[in-house]
């Protein structure tokens, strides 16, 4: 399973989750910055969620 955070040019600013997780419901926090811990810029961003069953995008706003 993997929880990627992108921009809305399509780059990858953070990996929160890569690799299996135990069954039963997880709740991950992204706390708004990059891969090297800055912190990004007020704007969109797309949470994109891939496991074997499929996948799913959703749509956020970052705000400070």
């Amino acid at each position: 399973m993997t929880l990627r955070i992108y921009d809305v040019a399509g780059r990858t600013v953070s990996t929160l989750v890569d690799g299996p997780l135990a069954a039963g419901p997880h709740a991950i926090v992204w706390d708004g910055t990059n891969r090297d811990g800055e912190r990004l810029a007020s704007g969109v961003y797309f949470a994109r969620l891939d496991t074997d069953a499929g996948g799913a995008v959703r749509k956020m706003t970052l705000l400070k």
